[in-house]
């Protein structure tokens, strides 16, 4: 129990790590970040990959299957009971496979048409993937710095205020991972390195989520946060959940 209660306790805003990419302190993010204000509706879109996907129903307008099952579902939800006054948004297009050139391929309809006001990000783990693995139309390390940064440009210049929220990608040393994992490790610190820079040229909030579930590994099993070593089981979509909620509440005006 006592390592139970240490890890919840890890779970507090200081023991998730989450920082601006720029590193100062929380308590000067308004200043920091470009955000709308705290009483205006708000339109968040998160983008990214199969981890972000959560099976959801991409030609659908049925709300049992349009937010998927993976941490935008667990945001949305605790979010928009909690805040049911105000008009808040969410849109899912995560689609599972992705890499940072699929991004860029569909962004004027899947990002600029939507007009975010909060953009969340989360990819990079196909575009290691395809490397290792020798699949086809790789890109390098350098494609995909300059492909993101690409991106996040046209978002930014669609909307000076937007509140762009990175995330690292991750893995975990178990199921399909296994054979080849000092290749990922390798590679996801070099991938983590580039998200943490594009961070603190656009003066995103950054949330290491590699580090975070390497401190959850502390406490139980890696198959206790992910089920092969890519996507993350449900507890685990709750440790990126909570972690984006604390990451931007303070942001948009909640919490």
């Amino acid at each position: 129990m006592s390592r139970r209660r240490e890890f919840i306790k890890q779970l507090s805003f200081g023991g998730l790590g989450i920082s601006l990419a720029s590193l100062h302190s929380f308590t000067s993010i308004k200043g920091l970040v470009p955000g709308p204000n705290s009483g205006k509706s708000l339109r968040i879109l998160f983008q990214g990959d199969s981890i972000t996907d959560g099976g959801r129903w991409q030609n659908s307008h049925d709300w049992n299957h349009l937010v998927g099952q993976s941490y935008p579902y667990l945001i949305s939800a605790k979010i928009g009971y909690d805040y049911p006054a105000r008009d808040l948004q969410f849109f899912n297009r995560g689609i599972s496979g992705n890499t940072v050139r699929d991004l860029k391929a569909r962004w004027q309809k899947d990002c600029l048409d939507i007009k975010p006001d909060v953009l969340s990000i989360l990819v990079g783990i196909n575009d290691i993937s395809k490397i290792i693995h020798a699949q086809p139309d790789p890109s390098s390390i350098e494609s995909y710095e300059k492909d993101y940064r690409e991106i996040l440009d046209q978002a930014r210049k669609a909307n000076p205020d937007l509140v762009l929220v990175l995330m690292d990608p991750f893995v975990f040393n178990l199921g399909s991972t296994v054979a080849d994992f000092e290749k990922y490790h390798e590679s996801l610190t070099a991938y983590q390195k580039v998200v943490k820079r594009l961070a603190v040229a656009f003066k995103a909030i950054h949330i290491p989520l590699g580090e975070k579930f390497k401190q959850a590994e502390k406490f139980t099993s890696p198959s206790h946060w992910s089920w092969d070593g890519i996507h993350p089981m449900p507890a685990g979509h709750e440790l990126i959940a909570r972690g984006w909620i604390k990451a931007v509440s303070k942001v948009i005006g909640i919490y």
